[in-house]
């Protein structure tokens, strides 16, 4: 006797297969290298000011979505204070976008300076930028040129001395 389970799973797999139902086009898709980069909105840590992402139209900016509790954000957070402090005169802004909890700010405050991070940090605990970048994962960094147009993306930390974020970083620099 065949579990009603099985069935489901079974007259589910024939529809797809059939092509009769297409669930693809209603999954969101990862921004891509070469595509315009989403805008969103999120409240800068200590300011409490609304930034948006077309405030950085113009200008090179490293998006960069992580949480506290997350152990890779939390191995690439140096990395990241080192490349921005290497680049900040070349015009590099960094945007961190915390995800963690609402009430959260005195453990991210800690975070950032016990590891001297002074580039920008916004705060989303609504989680708003992973749904509009559609992050799958922890950390999320997404390269975006003064055009508004994605040159390098990642989904995991991006490791030091990363041929390819460093070439994408010197073009979206010059």
């Amino acid at each position: 006797m065949i579990s009603w389970w099985k069935m489901v799973c079974t007259i589910a797999g024939l529809i797809l297969a059939a092509g009769c139902l297409d669930v693809s086009s209603s999954l969101p898709r990862v921004p891509r290298t070469g595509d315009m980069a989403p805008d969103f909105q999120a409240e800068m840590m200590g300011t409490g000011q609304v930034v948006s992402l077309e405030d950085f139209r113009g200008e090179t900016v490293l998006v960069n979505i992580w949480a506290t509790w997350c152990i890779p954000c939390r191995v690439e957070t140096p990395f990241l204070q080192e490349t921005y402090q290497k680049y900040e005169d070349k015009g590099l802004r960094i945007l961190g976008i915390s995800v963690d909890s609402p009430r959260s700010d005195d453990i991210i405050k800690k975070f950032l300076d016990d590891n001297s991070v002074t580039y920008d940090i916004a705060l989303d605990p609504s989680m708003a930028s992973t749904d509009v970048f559609s992050v799958v994962g922890l950390p999320a960094s997404f390269l975006i040129g003064p055009d508004g147009i994605i040159v390098y993306n990642r989904i995991g930390p991006i490791a030091e001395k990363d041929p390819d974020f460093e070439s994408a970083l010197e073009l979206a620099l010059k």
